[in-house]
């Protein structure tokens, strides 16, 4: 029988301890739930916090209520208390309030978990004051508690002016100004380019002279031409596309930039402040991008480690010699060749000729392995970028393994479509096409790992130092890791969505912005913690179509899965249809940026996230 009693007092703690949801309005009252009759009879405190922020205490009959809720808590009385229920009143809800919140008992267990959402206010209409009188505008917005509020631009504008706005004016160092003007169907935009010693001020006029906005452009930020005619321009978690009428204007642009920032390089020279020219971002970015991106090839423990995995390597190897006929008496290039299996593959299936093009230092290891193996007549090594070198001949079949995470990370898909110029007409690439899978997940505990992290920066005295100031920055950092780790299917909501490229048609300017739109149907209730993301490649040879596929519900690959998480989940409910886009722009760290925005058709609700590709968090052991 006492067994039975304590089964029975243990089941129901774990009950208790489930996460809730609450849907609350703007300005009422929200109560927060908890049942603690498992532990009436026991002495000790409770207390209700939000992400490590006290809410409220209780310690006997004594009750301390967190700064950020004074005189806006209620406990239960005296008779519910001594009954087990510890839920607490939450009055005049804030949009800052949409947290998560515990109830803990004796500062360790967590009996009750509340997930809080506040309704953002619907306001629009007409408002009618006399002439001379004060009008309140109304506005609402729900920020991130890891967004800082120096980073929050406001504005209000009259017929697109702007009228006031919470960004400060800064003063611009007086250079060389020019103007580019353009003609739009409402007003005519005039592009003022003022050039400093560190940087260059891009403002966009309107007809009146007022300004629209302004914009900084650093070497530091990402830019990048996207086709023939727009520029995108990325800033922290501000992008800004501008897009000409002519392919001629776009180079004109390009070439104001590049005046200005020589510029500025030669007044800091008069200066005294540099030694020499510095290189512009266009330099920097287009002309020298493809250096870093073959630097993963240069060690061998790198070749070692994508030797050593056999999904890929076997895969590779059974495409190949399964379509034997495509190579056999054939010409093949091997595109970032790295230690040169690919080339010896081909060989294997017969190849009469096999160039194999590789710009890092590996190449003198690829050279030794070749004549090591007495393959010195059917396999040549050409060092340099696959841009530069010089092919001695059109190839039959282009082979390579450009694939990062995500597919594009490191950027060699660009290399990759860039050989096609070698490729006979009729000619096969290996790979041929890949897709690009995304889907919705609800994971509470990988969302709670994130926030333990940043949670470090919160100590305010780590041998005697106050790190609390850096919190925010911190929480921003984590949040725009995208994280590089596998998971069981039973969290994803949704069936994927898919993104094709197809690498016998696709130019390396259309990977610089790649927009998906995504609708997803949803097959189960919850919180969405963000969007995950795996890869498909084919290889379609005239014999037989072989597939490598990192998906969840397949064998372990180098490259994992990758979830992003949203900045504040959102709850949605079976059937629901969760909306939005996944924006994946280029940077000059050879990788991406990923913009989210997501959003419940149903309920209205709201996230999204700006993650950086290139700084990804490893949450399992990496190869």
């Amino acid at each position: 029988m006492a067994n039975q009693t304590k089964c029975g007092r243990l089941c129901n703690a774990l009950h208790i301890a489930q996460t809730q949801n609450l849907l609350v309005e703007y300005g009422e009252s929200a109560i927060l739930p908890c049942n603690g009759s498992a532990y009436r009879e026991e002495e000790g405190s409770f207390h209700w916090e939000a992400m490590g922020e006290d809410v409220a205490i209780l310690r006997g009959e004594e009750l301390r209520e967190g700064d950020k809720y004074k005189g806006r808590v209620q406990m239960p009385s005296e008779e519910k208390l001594r009954e087990g229920d510890w839920s607490v009143v939450l009055q005049r809800m804030l949009l800052s309030d949409t947290d998560m919140y515990e109830c803990i008992w004796r500062g360790r267990k967590t009996i009750s978990t509340v997930w809080l959402t506040v309704v953002v206010p619907h306001v629009e209409g007409s408002i009618v004051v006399p002439a001379g009188d004060m009008v309140d505008l109304s506005c609402y917005v729900q920020i991130s508690r890891s967004q800082s509020l120096n980073d929050l631009q406001i504005w209000w504008t009259r017929n697109g002016i702007t009228i006031v706005s919470t960004e400060k004016e800064e003063e611009v160092t007086k250079g060389q100004q020019v103007s580019v003007c353009r003609q739009r169907a409402e007003q005519e935009l005039t592009l003022l380019l003022t050039t400093g010693l560190e940087a260059q001020q891009l403002t966009v006029q309107d007809a009146n002279r007022a300004a629209v906005f302004q914009f900084t452009v650093s070497k530091e930020m990402d830019c990048c031409q996207v086709g023939g005619q727009s520029f995108l321009v990325t800033s922290g978690k501000l992008s800004l596309l501008l897009q000409f009428k002519t392919p001629t204007d776009m180079k004109n642009f390009q070439q104001l930039l590049k005046t200005g920032d020589e510029g500025g390089n030669m007044g800091a020279e008069r200066g005294q402040t540099h030694s020499r020219r510095n290189p512009t971002m266009f330099e920097t970015r287009i002309e020298n991008a493809p250096t870093q991106g073959y630097q993963f090839h240069s060690c061998l423990s790198q070749q070692q480690t994508l030797l050593q995995d056999y999904q890929r390597t076997a895969t590779y190897q059974r495409a190949i010699l399964v379509n034997e006929s495509d190579f056999r008496d054939k010409v093949v290039l091997d595109v970032c060749c790295g230690s040169s299996i690919l080339s010896f593959f081909a060989v294997q299936a017969g190849a009469t000729k096999v160039y194999a093009v590789e710009s890092s230092p590996m190449a003198k290891y690829t050279q030794i392995l070749v004549q090591s193996n007495c393959l010195s007549e059917r396999i040549k090594v050409l060092e340099g970028k696959v841009e530069e070198v010089s092919c001695p001949e059109l190839v039959d079949v282009i082979v390579s393994e450009p694939m990062g995470y995500m597919l594009l990370n490191d950027r060699l898909m660009e290399s990759f479509l860039h050989a096609r110029k070698w490729l006979k007409p009729n000619g096969l690439m290996f790979p041929s096409f890949g897709d690009i899978h995304l889907a919705p997940f609800s994971d509470e505990q990988l969302y709670f790992e994130h926030y333990a992290q940043a949670s470090f920066w919160q100590q305010k005295s780590l041998y005697g130092v106050n790190l609390s100031a850096l919190y925010s920055a911190a929480m921003d950092e984590f949040f725009r890791q995208p994280i590089v780790d596998t998971f069981d299917v039973q969290v994803l909501m949704a069936r994927s969505v898919k993104h094709c490229i197809n690498f016998m048609e696709a130019k390396a300017e259309d990977l610089h912005r790649i927009e998906i739109p995504f609708v997803f149907t949803l097959q189960q209730s919850g919180l969405v913690h963000g969007l995950a993301f795996w890869f498909d490649v084919a290889y379609l040879g005239s014999k037989s179509t072989v597939w490598l596929s990192t998906a969840p519900t397949e064998p372990l690959t180098r490259w994992y899965q990758v979830r992003c998480l949203l900045q504040t989940p959102l709850f949605a409910k079976l059937g629901q249809t969760l909306s939005g886009t996944v924006l994946l722009a280029v940077n000059n760290r050879q990788s991406y940026d990923i913009h989210i925005s997501a959003t419940v058709d149903q309920s209205g609700f709201t996230s999204g996230n700006v993650l950086d590709l290139k700084n990804p968090f490893f949450r399992i052991a990496s190869w």
